[in-house]
């Protein structure tokens, strides 16, 4: 993902708004990795991610003139994102009788730092609350600022720092009880959510 200063997005914004269709394209290539990536640890489908973020990215064309051009696009697309998958999740759940998730396998089952990543999120989407796995996921692979998650989750900054700092010990405690060793120097996300929750 490329990088641009705020007055740069606001001018992508500002100019989208006015019907220019290669600003907005300029924003959707900026969010588009990351908002594929959320969308993907989210639903655990690499297509329904893909179908998912081309629902958001039409939602958020649509609804460009509610955004003011002052504020970050990221946390309000990523708002739109987290709503589309939970309602995708939602239908998913109703239609499968509750039972579409298949409980992962344990760690030493699998090899490398990406299985054990893609171990652990699968982990957490099965066990955090929605807000919970959106805020924890933002901080640690987003890299999203506080404030930045407490806007995409709906919560106030303090309430945010409370829903982290839960998330995290829930997570390390249900990692234990599956017989994750708890080493610190097993990859991210693992070690990101322990250190941070002796905070």
């Amino acid at each position: 993902m490329s990088t641009q200063s705020p007055s740069e997005e606001a001018e992508w914004i500002a100019a989208a708004q006015a019907g220019d269709p290669q600003a907005f394209n300029k924003l959707m290539r900026h969010y588009e990795e990351r908002i594929l990536r959320f969308l993907w640890r989210r639903v655990g489908h690499a297509a329904d991610a893909e179908d998912l973020g081309q629902q958001v990215f039409v939602k958020a064309y649509r609804n460009l003139a509610k955004l003011d051009s002052s504020r970050p696009f990221g946390p309000w697309i990523f708002t739109i994102a987290r709503r589309e998958s939970a309602s995708f999740l939602r239908r998913r759940r109703r239609l499968q009788g509750g039972l579409w998730f298949k409980s992962p396998s344990p760690p030493d089952l699998l090899s490398g730092e990406q299985e054990e990543c893609q171990w652990i999120w699968s982990l957490a989407r099965r066990e955090l609350s929605d807000s919970a796995f959106s805020a924890l996921w933002l901080s640690i692979e987003g890299g999203d600022s506080i404030r930045d998650i407490a806007v995409q989750v709906g919560k106030s900054e303090s309430a945010t720092k409370v829903l982290l700092h839960r998330a995290r010990k829930q997570l390390i405690h249900t990692l234990r009880e599956q017989g994750h060793p708890g080493r610190l120097d097993t990859p991210t996300p693992w070690k990101l959510i322990h250190v941070d929750a002796q905070l």
